[in-house]
């Protein structure tokens, strides 16, 4: 599944313009940029690597017993 910009943008909580300047820096929130997909002007994200990209915010508790 493909997301452009803005649905990109909506999906990791966002703003459209925040994900275009991400583009140009190679930086998001401090970290890699997730990669895009360019197809003449349109620019997609492919939904696997946003999920992999927000992995690096899940927060990893663990317990002993």
């Amino acid at each position: 599944m493909e997301f452009t910009t803005k649905e990109t943008a909506k999906y990791l909580g966002y703003e459209p313009i925040t994900i275009n300047m991400s583009r140009i820096s190679g930086r998001l929130s401090g970290m890699e940029a997730p990669a895009h997909i360019k197809r003449g002007y349109a620019v997609f994200y492919d939904k696997d690597v946003l999920d992999e990209w927000k992995k690096q915010y899940t927060e990893k508790t663990t317990t002993k017993g």
